[in-house]
């Protein structure tokens, strides 16, 4: 596990960035699978484990 990863999983609430620009979406759900699971629950309706 590296740093940014590390880094990540202690972030919690809204977003500082909009995730608008397509490179800074993929930079952070490459680099998080926490992160990218919880957004497909959230788009989904479902409750994340």
């Amino acid at each position: 596990m590296n740093h940014n990863t590390n880094f990540l999983q202690n972030m919690n609430g809204p977003l500082d960035y909009p995730l608008t620009n397509d490179y800074m979406f993929r930079a952070l759900m490459q680099s998080s699978n926490d992160t990218l699971r919880h957004l497909i629950c959230s788009l989904s309706g479902r409750q994340a484990k």
